[in-house]
């Protein structure tokens, strides 16, 4: 349950970050088909919050950073890890743990059968759980967040320019200090 929560904090961080065109995309989906909602406000599943987020940019996901290194005063250069991500890894860990947290139903058909593979899911949870952890620790322990550039008159699914950028070091494991920096665009 708490690497789901994970995900989900990841999830709003990025739509907080670009709100206003999170909300402007949902506004135009509600438009273009009236069965949805539409209000960004009310969105709450991690897996669909993701998809949408990919339609207004590319820099939704936190960006794992390898080193930060000074190109004279306020200027600095990211290096990047080699850390694969991408939304879909993040809906299957989503998914994943989600699959932990409910008990098989005893009626219908194959109880047994379903009980059985319930139990085989359940011997290999504790690798799994540990390589979500992993992946989810690669990811953000030093990690960039973009928001970019916007105003009303613009279509969210436009890309944009990069506006600002959260640097994020979560420092040595066993501290407690977190480092926060807000960079912006030159």
């Amino acid at each position: 349950m708490q690497i789901r929560k994970i995900v989900e904090l990841i999830t709003f961080s990025a739509a907080l970050r670009d709100e206003e065109r999170y909300k402007r995309l949902r506004e135009l989906q509600k438009k273009e088909n009236p069965r949805d909602h539409g209000d960004h406000a009310k969105d709450w599943e991690a897996a669909e919050i993701l998809k949408r987020l990919r339609e207004i940019t590319p820099h939704f996901l936190p960006i794992p950073i390898k080193t930060i290194s000074s190109n004279g005063p306020g200027s600095f250069h990211i290096d990047r890890t080699s850390t694969p991500v991408t939304h879909g890894r993040l809906i299957e860990i989503y998914v994943q743990c989600g699959g932990y947290l409910h008990a098989t139903h005893p009626l219908g058909k194959d109880f047994l059968k379903r009980v059985n593979l319930e139990r085989s899911k359940y011997e290999a949870a504790t690798s799994e759980v540990l390589k979500c952890i992993k992946f989810i620790k690669s990811l953000i322990w030093h990690h960039a967040a973009i928001g970019l550039e916007w105003s009303d008159e613009l279509d969210p699914r436009e890309l944009a320019n990069a506006q600002r950028a959260w640097l994020v070091n979560f420092g040595q494991e066993d501290g407690e200090a977190i480092e926060m920096i807000l960079a912006k665009a030159k």
